[in-house]
């Protein structure tokens, strides 16, 4: 059952989010919304640039080692092959064509689309699996085949929630250690506790502006020393790649310090209050009878849930001012940290009256 302590009063004044005052707001799956400590950061940057010029774009680099470090350190990842990006879709692109052209991937068939692309632009021979009850026996029976030099896929599945676990995955790659694994933190990352390298996981590449909140133009790459036997560049040449030339300084600092505000929140105490919120609402749906049987059956739940509705569903909720997104064939809700009770109460007492 969920639980308000002081953590909440401590998060206004430590942590502020203006739009949450405004909205019920149930979104953060599709952006994060921004800190007045972010904001004032980010403004702080700007008049730097405004006085310094030249200056400010020399110190940068020495931020940006700086940032690197402090990457590494949250999700205990090698500072030398850890990397801010600009987003997932340009970060899983470095990553993919680090990789021998003949290489098979198994996928997803409902993946993020920019997962899905990336694989298909650069010619790769790939197979899907449709996401069901039996997702993980399916995988193992195709890995078995030894047709597959690569698993790609996302940790919690934008659409439906649905979040691979990461104790299937230690299997896999026990069993398959000669398989890569590659995955789309950006709806893990922020919203789940991640070690990176005590995981499985051989490369994971994430955008910042979800549940990171770290705003818009950043992300991470993390690779694995087993990535990089398999890779045609170094870690070094992955550098080079990426910071040869302009990089965003604004956006890169962002999510240094995004990071830097959750460790000082105590970034586990902040996850156990998502947990809990995450589970109350779970069985608030579930009373309700809103979750496909894949949500109900899961052991480690994402923070995302997705129900039954359609377009005229979705602006009813927008008109009373319930921020949420339309995906796939429902409507997708998300809940952080900083949501309270009342937010899940108040979709409820919508669901309740809500007449198509």
């Amino acid at each position: 059952m969920y639980c308000k302590n002081t953590l909440y009063s401590t998060l206004l004044k430590n942590f502020v989010f203006p739009l949450l005052q405004s909205c019920t707001y149930l979104n953060t799956a599709y952006v994060g919304p921004m800190s007045t400590a972010l904001q004032n950061f980010r403004a702080q940057q700007e008049e730097i640039y405004l006085k310094e010029g030249d200056h400010y774009k020399i110190k940068a680099y020495e931020d940006l080692e700086h940032g690197h470090a402090v990457m590494a350190s949250f999700f205990n990842a090698s500072r030398a092959q850890t990397f801010g990006v600009f987003n997932f879709s340009t970060g899983i692109r470095w990553v993919l064509d680090a990789l021998p052209k003949n290489y098979r991937f198994l996928t997803l068939e409902e993946d993020y689309p920019s997962l899905r692309f990336a694989i298909e632009e650069r010619g790769f021979s790939t197979a899907a699996l449709p996401i069901s009850e039996h997702l993980e026996s399916e995988i193992d029976k195709q890995l078995s085949t030894g047709a597959f030099e690569v698993l790609a896929f996302s940790m919690v599945q934008y659409i439906s929630g649905y979040k691979m676990d990461l104790d299937f995955l230690k299997k896999i790659k026990e069993k398959y250690p000669q398989v890569l694994l590659i995955t789309d933190g950006t709806q893990f990352l922020g919203a789940h506790a991640f070690d990176f390298n005590n995981s499985p996981i051989d490369a994971v590449v994430a955008s910042g502006y979800k549940w990171l909140l770290a705003g818009f133009g950043n992300g991470i790459i993390m690779l694995s020393d087993g990535f990089l036997k398999h890779s045609l560049w170094s870690a070094q040449q992955f550098y080079d790649k990426i910071f040869t030339g302009h990089f965003d300084i604004l956006a890169t600092a962002s999510i240094r310090f995004a990071l830097q505000q959750l460790e000082e929140m105590d970034f586990d105490q902040l996850l156990k209050q998502k947990a809990s919120l995450t589970s109350y609402f779970k069985t608030t749906l579930q009373e309700h009878q809103l979750l496909d049987s894949r949500k109900i059956s899961q052991k480690q739940d994402s923070s995302i849930f997705s129900i039954p509705g359609d377009e005229k569903m979705y602006q009813a909720l927008l008109d009373q001012n319930i921020r949420c997104a339309m995906r796939g064939s429902g409507i997708r809700f998300s809940v952080h940290f900083y949501n309270q009770e009342d937010d899940i109460h108040r979709l409820v007492d919508f669901l309740k009256s809500y007449k198509s």
